[in-house]
């Protein structure tokens, strides 16, 4: 596991997330709470590399897709999928993932999550989750 800080895009998105999920409170201000924790939370990074051949790329993009609920977008010669996976204790943690395949079956991913006072792991379960899919 890798801690980096997150550009403010990702920073932007991951709080966006958990305010959403806050939103669903009986009373509604649960948004404005997530939103003001999230905030506050570190940043956890996590990347992996794996190597599925030529031969299996098309194979790796469909599993990773249906996992990421993401349609591929096509890069030049590259594939790039992004979504959000759930993850952490439960699945119930927001990991914002990205990947790259290359033609070569060359398959990295990055994995952004935010961690509370209690680690769970969220980027490096996600990304496990990925490379477990990959076989």
């Amino acid at each position: 596991m890798t801690q980096q800080p997150a550009d403010a895009e990702v920073e932007a998105l991951l709080t966006e997330i958990i305010a959403g999920m806050g939103a669903g409170t009986p009373f509604g201000g649960g948004a404005v709470g997530a939103r003001w924790g999230a905030k506050r939370l570190k940043n956890e990074v996590a990347t992996a590399q794996v190597d599925v051949g030529p031969q299996h790329v098309d194979e790796a993009v469909a599993r990773l897709a249906a996992l990421l609920r993401s349609a591929p977008r096509q890069d030049g010669p590259t594939v790039t999928l992004a979504g959000v996976l759930g993850s952490g204790f439960g699945n119930m943690n927001p990991a914002l993932v990205r990947v790259e395949v290359t033609p070569e079956g060359r398959i990295r991913i990055a994995a952004h999550a935010k961690e509370g006072l209690i680690k769970q792991r969220t980027a490096q379960k996600a990304v496990s989750t990925l490379t477990e899919a990959l076989g």
